[in-house]
């Protein structure tokens, strides 16, 4: 009968079995992708400047009343 060996050679020569491969860091959650948003003021100036390009986009705009045609002013005089 033939003895057969039932040792890995490969575990003798890669380590030992109680070192494991080291865990790479996890990723954050939430990451800001936009530079300028990293920061509480950068989102500040943005959000400020959406608003105030809104307001001003609104302000350009004609009331719909002033686009209907309507009689002037000199035709309401007494």
């Amino acid at each position: 009968m033939e003895s057969v060996s039932l040792s890995n050679r490969d575990l003798l020569t890669n380590g030992p079995l109680s070192e494991a491969p080291k865990a790479a860091p996890a990723p954050k959650k939430y990451q800001s992708y936009e530079p300028r948003l990293k920061t509480d003021e950068g989102k500040e100036e943005v959000s400020s400047r959406a608003m105030i390009e809104r307001v001003q986009e609104i302000k350009m705009k004609t009331l719909p009343q002033r686009a209907m045609d309507c009689c002037d002013s000199d035709e309401w005089s007494d």
